[in-house]
């Protein structure tokens, strides 16, 4: 029954109505000495079960992270469920990566950085080290001081074009200035050197 039940040819009610069965003749006769084992593998599988579905039910609505969530509690001696739940996070992953970098790019599009950054944070906080979603927020963060660099030039503000530029080097998730970043500081650090010079 137990070999049905975790490759799902058995239903849980069924099972259960057995696993009652042998419980009393158990608790009479003590014929079945490792019982215990078998009810606390139950209890684990009948959860993985439910994660399944909860997993399935949030694919369908949607909602990859919730799905990806589920899936991952899904045990191998669920054998009925683990390999198409271990496809079926992927999936969720895939799904969840792809909405992510698509909210993002349509933040920073709007010019909405720190909350397109934040987003792809957290989501890297979901799945683990992503190259994809790492890519997008070193060019969202190169993008957010080539904004600030060229909105001081403009300004005439040189020390602010400098200072934007010093920051992004600094900034971790910079990993290069663009060519046009470096040929505005170069030009407003000269002329603020220019301005504080004495005559």
């Amino acid at each position: 029954a137990w070999d049905g039940y975790v490759k799902g040819s058995v239903t849980e009610k069924d099972f259960l109505e057995i696993l009652r069965c042998v419980e009393e003749i158990n608790s009479r006769f003590w014929l079945v000495p490792d019982l215990f084992d078998v009810e606390y593998e139950f209890g684990q599988v009948s959860a993985s079960k439910t994660s399944y579905v909860d997993g399935k039910a949030s694919m369908e609505s949607g909602d990859y992270e919730a799905a990806m969530q589920s899936f991952a509690q899904v045990i191998p001696e669920d054998t009925e469920n683990y390999t198409d739940a271990i496809r079926a996070a992927k999936q969720a992953e895939s799904a969840y990566i792809s909405e992510v970098v698509q909210q993002a790019k349509s933040l920073a599009a709007s010019e909405s950085w720190d909350e397109a950054i934040s987003l792809l944070e957290l989501a890297g906080d979901v799945v683990g080290y992503n190259e994809q979603l790492q890519s997008l927020a070193i060019e969202i963060a190169t993008d957010c001081y080539a904004a600030a660099v060229a909105e001081a030039y403009r300004d005439g503000d040189w020390l602010s074009t400098v200072r934007y530029y010093e920051a992004a080097m600094e900034d971790p998730r910079v990993l290069a200035p663009t060519a046009e970043m470096t040929r505005l500081y170069s030009e407003s650090r000269s002329s603020y050197i220019a301005g504080a010079t004495p005559r």
